[in-house]
């Protein structure tokens, strides 16, 4: 082998095990008395629970200062400083600024996300006693959507790319067939195949969206459909997805006896997806999920244990609820040896510093062979 390309290849290597994020595994100790949800910044720096409490790598653990009683975090921004606010009794929305303090969201009465710029928030409205689509941007105020024919969204928004520019969300005909669609400011709105008149025409019948990539050509979720035994039970399945234009529907699949699971977030370029999988009735039944490409579904808990060696201390991630934006910190419920909650920090390398760091190891072996 050429002593130069054996050279840069072992440069590369070293430069990447400088740069690559060592495995580990913290509880921040957040202490969530339940199974409510959280958020993590894009950067991965700071992490809201839902209800109010704020952790970061500067300040760790605080109250969220905006955060009052009857109030839930729906969102964070890629630097963590702008969060999005639902306010439950008096049924309005806003976006809390670090710097500039509190943004009133008109007429969206529950806000879903927030998107990674901290620019743009969707949710829902109240039009004409229905639940319609809402999207609002601090440049622009609220924008409708609507179909071709002028018909409003009726559902919710709850995904959108880096600088809110496409959205996705879960429109509900008059037929009550569920059509998912995808909005940007060129485009409008498009009905997206194969999520197109369920219960009519697929194999599924029920769908949610939770996430999508930053460039918004990747997008996550869960889908419901049933199949038929040779008993002749029917056997229902809950199966996240990942769905794009190019590469059509990804079905996710599931851990080991598993019929259930639901992909909370992915990364932003749309290779890792995050979520939970369930396989009773008891939180003691569910388990953190992590897929790729590459390895499919897995156990995040033997993920971490098994291929990088990090010593959980007793612990079980149930949920796995956002990851960072470039994959490498995931935020996760657990479950300590005692039985008690917390929010957990888990940091993994990219997948890229992997490959390379396995490609490197290679290298040496075969520089050592030809000496």
């Amino acid at each position: 082998m050429d002593k130069r390309i054996v050279l840069l290849s072992l440069l590369a290597f070293s430069m990447h095990q400088a740069n690559a994020k060592t495995p580990s595994f913290q509880c921040l100790n957040m202490r969530p008395q339940t199974f409510f949800g959280g958020f993590i910044s894009g950067d991965g720096s700071t992490v809201v629970h839902e209800y109010g409490v704020l952790w970061s790598e500067q300040t760790g653990v605080q109250a969220l200062p905006c955060y009052q009683s009857g109030q839930d975090v729906r969102g964070i921004s890629n630097d963590g400083t702008t969060i999005l606010m639902n306010d439950n009794i008096y049924v309005t929305s806003y976006v809390w600024n670090r710097n500039s303090g509190q943004t009133d969201i008109p007429n969206m009465l529950w806000s879903n996300v927030l998107s990674n710029d901290g620019r743009t928030a969707g949710g829902v409205k109240v039009e004409n006693y229905d639940w319609t689509a809402q999207l609002w941007s601090d440049k622009t105020g609220p924008i409708p959507l609507s179909d071709s024919s002028g018909q409003p969204a009726r559902g919710g928004i709850f995904a959108l790319s880096q600088d809110g520019s496409i959205a996705y969300g879960v429109h509900r005909t008059d037929s009550s067939l569920l059509e998912v669609y995808r909005w940007s400011q060129t485009t409008g709105m498009e009905f997206l195949s194969p999520f197109t008149g369920l219960r009519k025409t697929t194999g599924f019948d029920d769908i949610h969206v939770t996430d999508c990539s930053a460039d918004g050509q990747f997008l996550t979720g869960q889908m419901r459909y049933h199949i038929q035994m040779e008993t002749g039970q029917i056997k229902t399945y809950y199966e996240s997805f990942r769905w794009s234009d190019t590469e059509g529907l990804t079905p996710l699949g599931f851990l080991d006896s598993s019929t259930s699971n639901r992909a909370d977030a992915i990364s932003a370029d749309g290779s890792i997806i995050v979520g939970h999988s369930s396989s009773g009735g008891s939180i003691l039944d569910v388990n953190a999920f992590i897929w790729d490409q590459e390895h499919g579904i897995r156990d995040l808990n033997k993920v971490l244990t098994e291929q990088y060696q990090v010593n959980l201390n007793g612990w079980r991630l149930s949920r796995a609820m956002d990851i960072s934006s470039d994959g490498t910190r995931i935020l996760a419920f657990g479950i300590g040896p005692s039985g008690e909650f917390d929010f957990c920090l888990v940091q993994i390398p990219e997948p890229a510093a992997v490959l390379l760091v396995g490609l490197g190891a290679g290298l040496i072996r075969i520089k050592r062979r030809t000496k």
